[in-house]
This record gives structure tokens, C-alpha cells and sequence, in this order.
């Protein structure tokens, strides 16, 4: 039997474009990842003449999908100093100012598709706080428009 070809979890990086600096900023302690899956929507074009009883579809547009995130919550820095505003004060205001920010993320290792990018609007935030556990946040981001696939991605 051939050896997997398996492809380990550890070490995704997840970055969102800094309003002030226009750069990108490493999401730090990353504690689990989805990327967006998109889905194709259906135009239901079943009519009187329709034969069989069977509905009929035609293909319609593409939802994107929604980039998901659990990370630990980092006071003092997350990966920079520029990122610690992420978590404390501009997921809020990049919510209510409806700002569409840039997104990447990386595969860990090597691949032929190494670099997912793409633009979005945060659409949750939330903080999570359990007993006998380290504080952490969740965030989604909701991808506009057609995401890119890149093969040579570079950290």
C-alpha cells in the first residue's frame, strides 16, 4: 500500500489586509480555520410543459462563502503590534463601517494551490470566555466576489 499523501493542518496562516498600514497582517494563535466553501445557486425552471414530474434547473450564481476563525484572545499583541487593533478595536468599527478588507491564507508545507486571497466583509465577531479555559474569539468573514487561487505563495 502507498504511503498518504496527507497534507498536515499545523501551521495555516490566516491574514487580513491592516486599514492603516494597507498590509498584511498575520491573524496570531490560530486555533482552527474554514476556509470558505462556494456553492452554486439553482434557477428552478420547471413549467407546465415540463415532462416526467421532474423539476428542472439551470445554474445561478455563485455564492463565495465565509472564511471562519477561532483564535486565542491576545491583549497585548496578536502577531504585531498592528494586529492587536484587529481583535480590540477594528473588527467592530470595520463592521459598522461596512469596510470590505483583503484576506489570505496559506496551506502549511508545499502545494500546487499554496494561497487562497480575496476580499470580504467581517460578519461576526464574538468573544469566548468558558471556565478553566484561555479567553478566545471567533470571526467570520464573508467573501465578496471570486476568490484566487495562487501557486506561488510566499510567507
Amino acid at each position: 500500500m502507498a504511503a498518504s499523501a496527507a497534507r498536515e493542518v499545523q501551521g495555516i496562516t490566516f491574514q487580513m489586509s491592516s486599514i492603516s498600514t494597507g498590509t498584511m497582517v498575520s491573524m496570531g494563535e490560530v486555533l482552527s480555520f474554514t476556509p470558505p466553501t462556494a456553492a452554486m445557486g439553482t434557477i428552478d425552471i420547471t413549467n407546465h410543459g415540463t415532462t416526467d414530474y421532474f423539476r428542472e434547473y439551470l445554474p445561478g450564481l455563485i455564492d463565495p462563502g465565509t472564511v471562519t476563525f477561532t483564535a486565542n484572545y491576545i491583549t497585548s499583541t496578536v502577531a504585531s503590534s498592528d494586529a492587536r487593533n484587529w481583535c480590540e478595536n477594528l473588527i467592530d468599527e470595520l463592521m459598522a463601517s461596512r469596510t470590505k478588507i483583503p484576506w489570505r491564507f496559506y496551506l502549511s508545507g508545499t502545494s500546487t494551490q499554496n494561497q487562497w486571497s480575496g476580499n470580504g466583509y467581517i460578519t461576526n465577531y464574538q468573544l469566548i470566555t468558558a471556565n478553566d479555559q484561555a479567553v478566545q474569539y471567533s470571526m467570520s468573514l464573508k467573501v465578496t466576489g471570486k476568490p484566487t487561487y495562487s501557486a506561488d505563495a510566499t510567507t
